[in-house]
Order: C-alpha cells, then structure tokens, then sequence
C-alpha cells in the first residue's frame, strides 16, 4: 500500500512533507549510522558494497554457522537475533560478520564507532523494518554490556 500523505507528524507539529523524504532501505544495502555531534542527531549514510578479498575462503563450518545465524532469525517471533563474534585479531571475526549481513538480504546498517551506546537504542526503537546491524570493534569502542542488555528487549535486528 502506497502512503500518499503530504504531510509529516513530529510531536505536535505537523508540516507539509518535503519533497524528497520518502526513502526505503534497500534489501542489501550499505548503510552507515553515524552522529552528528553538534546536534547529537543520529542519522544513516549509504555506505558502499562490502568488499571482500580476491581469496577469500569459507570453509563447509563457516557457512553452517552463517545459515544457522540466519536460520535462527527467521525461526524467532521476534526478529531479534545476536550473534557476538570473538576470536584473535586477524581471524576473520569482521568477514564472518559481513557473509551474514550479506546472507540475511535485510538492509545493513554499520554502526560508526562514534555513535554513543545510550543513543543507539532511542534510533533503534523508532524503526519499524528489519535490518541487521553490524558493531565492528564493539569491544573498544561501545559499553557492550549495555548494548548487549538493551538488544535483548527492543531491535528488530539480525
């Protein structure tokens, strides 16, 4: 069903839409959530493709893993899935996690290291699609307890 309306809602205020607002994520697709820090306004950029190595190599446990994350997904009432990669640097934690962004065919959204953990959840809760979201680093750069705690009740992520 087409939303044909030409005007927006934002609290009380309702103004005509702006030409141009309309935008739906595109399955696959590249996103960037990223924060503006002057107005602490968090905000997604299209993001290019995910570039893979020319020899890159999964093995046959690696692409059970990857469909069963996907599996599992599709299997909950929810929709909410989290998977926590760990592993030495350089073990292909990062790839993994980009083959089952690629796999879910939901739209994907990497999450810039800059964007604060209390501020994630409010974005989060205000979309009504699925996305599987993706937090390179979590260990250095996010509280991943509260991140952890907080995906637990409220993302529609895989």
């Amino acid at each position: 069903m087409e939303n044909n309306s030409h005007f927006v809602k934002n609290g009380n205020v309702i103004t005509p839409k702006p030409v141009g607002s309309d935008y739906d994520l595109k399955a696959g697709g590249v996103y960037r959530l990223v924060e503006d820090k002057y107005t602490d306004l968090l905000y997604i950029t299209e993001d290019k493709a995910f570039e893979f190595p020319k020899r890159y190599y999964s093995t046959k446990e690696d692409d059970v893993f990857a469909a069963k994350v996907i599996n599992t997904f599709n299997k909950t009432e929810k929709l909410t899935t989290g998977v926590l990669l760990s592993g030495m640097k350089g073990s292909g934690k990062t790839l993994m996690a980009k083959k089952i962004a690629e796999k879910s065919n939901l739209p994907i959204i990497v999450v810039d290291k800059d964007v604060r953990a209390t501020d994630i959840e409010n974005f989060f809760a205000q979309m009504s699609i699925n996305v599987c979201v993706i937090f390179d680093e979590i260990d250095k750069y996010w509280n991943s307890l509260h991140l952890l705690y907080k995906s637990q009740a409220s993302y529609k992520t895989v």
